[in-house]
């Protein structure tokens, strides 16, 4: 009897280990192809980052931009053409420029792979990085999930100028479509009687922990606008 009852739990523990094999993997979408920007743009509503958590009331936020004076930060506007093309390779290699925008406005190559894809975004990384990266990494939480598209002053002269750092840029994906996904943002960091502010573009997702990284004086305001791309 013992032997017949080990043997059934033995044939259990098989069939177990068999389903839990058998579970099917996450189905990617094939992305092959060439990409360009629509000119519109899904304008999502303003929302308020602090270390308390987050607030979506419409009447605090546009109360707050208001006394900062940035509403026109936040307000839907057109959309540039030809902010992103992009060609995708059956190798999964990238290629293409996207469009810079803040105190330079530019064009940046991109010539670089797919290094990671789920069902929900897309991160591109170059194949090198830039001979001069960025240095500058501001007080508080980062805005997005990546490493972001940077702009900085280099000196001194002669060789003065702007370099254009594009590390990695990461898309969303929205049933099967990609989407270059724009955070527009204004930030109020303090600590103590120390403070800097400021507002800017990044080309990213938001970072899902920006919350646990802001100091208790801490506020940013973040607008997600989604550039649908057409194949």
């Amino acid at each position: 009897m013992k032997k017949q009852l080990l043997i059934i739990l033995l044939g259990l523990a098989a069939i177990g280990c068999k389903k839990e094999s058998n579970k099917p993997e996450e189905k990617l979408v094939n992305l092959q192809g060439n990409y360009h920007s629509s000119t519109t743009a899904d304008f999502g509503a303003p929302v308020m980052y602090t270390q308390r958590g987050i607030i979506t009331d419409a009447s605090i936020i546009n109360n707050y931009l208001s006394r900062k004076k940035i509403t026109d930060l936040f307000t839907p506007s057109a959309v540039q053409a030809d902010l992103l093309n992009i060609n995708i390779d059956a190798a999964s290699k990238v290629t293409g420029r996207v469009y810079i925008k803040g105190f330079i406005n530019a064009y940046k190559d991109i010539n670089g792979f797919i290094a990671e894809q789920s069902s929900s975004e897309l991160l591109i990384k170059g194949n090198k990085p830039d001979t001069i990266p960025s240095t500058y990494n501001p007080v508080g939480g980062g805005i997005g999930k990546t490493q972001p598209i940077t702009s900085v002053m280099l000196y001194p002269a002669p060789f003065g100028g702007f370099t254009i750092s594009l590390p990695q840029l990461r898309l969303a994906i929205i049933g099967g479509e990609l989407y270059l996904s724009e955070l527009a943002y204004y930030y109020h960091y303090q600590n103590g009687t120390s403070y800097v502010y400021g507002n800017s573009y990044t080309y990213d997702l938001l970072n899902p922990d920006l919350t646990k990284e802001l100091f208790s004086k801490d506020t940013i305001v973040v607008q997600q606008r989604l550039v649908k791309l057409i194949k």
